[in-house]
């Protein structure tokens, strides 16, 4: 695996070819994520699956962001140590590190709130705050709280090729 592949990845910068990115596991860092999901909100199985394969990833990603040597997860780096294909790109990284840290914060909360909605009694709360947090997290659409539900679908909808995960990943880590 090329740090140059990884690095693209976590930014959501594009491969130059269309393909599952799946060749960016590493099942070292599978067996850390999965314990590191478990530790935060135990499972992924009773969660939708786009939004638990947004969160495996997002728990992915922020693996492989230490296993590129830029360092900890909870450590951020100087400038001397960031990997010279970034370095010309550092304002990139700090967004990258940035939103994966904060999405980190969140999702445990995310989980136990959409967790604490009955499903059955209420489909349409529940499915629309499913879509509100994909939005958050995936998505990473500005001013959420300002925008109307056409207008999240229309900005998610023009991001939705620009947006790297591994595909099935919830699935792999079988969490």
């Amino acid at each position: 695996m090329r740090e140059q592949d990884i690095l693209r990845f976590l930014a959501n910068e594009s491969s130059g070819h269309d393909c599952d990115d799946s060749f960016l596991i590493d099942h070292e860092l599978l067996e850390l994520c999965r314990k590191f999901i478990k530790k935060n909100i135990t499972t992924l199985k009773d969660i939708p699956f786009e939004l638990a394969n947004t969160i495996a990833n997002i728990y992915y990603k922020l693996c492989l962001l230490t296993k590129v040597n830029i360092g900890a997860a909870a450590w951020f780096p100087k400038f001397s140590d960031l990997n010279e294909d970034f370095v010309g790109n550092s304002v990139q990284f700090i967004k990258t590190y940035n939103k994966l840290k904060a999405d980190l914060i969140s999702i445990p909360d995310f989980v136990k709130c959409l967790r604490e909605f009955d499903r059955n009694k209420e489909p349409e709360l529940y499915n629309y705050s499913v879509e509100y947090v994909i939005d958050c997290l995936k998505y990473d659409i500005e001013n959420i709280n300002y925008k109307s539900y056409e207008q999240r679908v229309k900005e998610r909808n023009s991001k939705k090729n620009k947006i790297r995960e591994i595909s099935n990943l919830n699935y792999i880590l079988d969490i």
